[in-house]
């Protein structure tokens, strides 16, 4: 794993969002043509286009790998969508740099346990055919992938409400210099370690 630092955006928190957005920003736009592609598959591709995106996106989740010098190294999108119970899609990216150091595959796992602790019950990814990384990420926690056309798969991870101690671990074990949460999510993220008696072992959230 890389030396980078990871930031939480909970849904709702529009003011922290605010003091990351402009490194989103340079983050997307610093992105070629088609690695823009790859990532909203033609949704955004120019500067209006992303704003308007993160303009939409200030609400929801957000997991943010920085690298030593507080840039972006990979970032995970995941807002719920409205009109699917307890569905929440994801889409990510990895900056080229930064590839291949296990950055998507830590924030892929973050998003498993961000999501159950929302009580989420599943994540739908919607990718290009030939985006072989996300689909491997993804197949790993059992996504069921399947072609839309040619050009674009779909898979849809069922997250377990079931406890594993392999999710608290995978917080105590990673390399976060710091977790940043809002108010409402400290006290959903207390109930729920609280309820599995780990509080104990979270250490201090800042």
């Amino acid at each position: 794993m890389s030396d980078t630092t990871t930031v939480i955006i909970p849904a709702g928190s529009k003011v922290l969002f605010d003091k990351y957005q402009p490194r989103l920003m340079v983050y997307f736009t610093g992105m070629d043509a088609d690695g823009l592609y790859k990532r909203f598959m033609g949704g955004c591709n120019n500067k209006a286009s992303l704003e308007r995106y993160l303009e939409r996106s200030a609400t929801s989740i957000w997991i943010l790998q920085l690298d030593d010098e507080g840039a972006i190294a990979g970032e995970l999108h995941l807002p719920k969508i409205e009109s699917a119970n307890n569905t929440y899609e994801l889409g990510m990216s990895v900056r080229e740099d930064m590839r291949g150091k296990g950055i998507g595959e830590t924030m892929f796992s973050m998003a498993m346990t961000a999501v159950k602790m929302k009580q989420g019950e599943r994540i739908l990814i919607t990718c290009l055919a030939d985006n072989k990384p996300i689909q491997y990420l993804a197949n790993k926690y059992s996504a069921n992938i399947t072609n839309l056309d040619i050009h674009e798969k779909e898979g849809i991870i069922k997250v377990s409400a079931e406890y594993k101690q392999e999710d608290i671990n995978n917080i105590i074990r990673s390399n976060w210099d710091f977790i940043v949460v809002g108010w409402r999510d400290l006290i959903d993220m207390s109930r729920y370690y609280t309820g599995h008696g780990l509080l104990s072992q979270i250490g201090i959230i800042k």
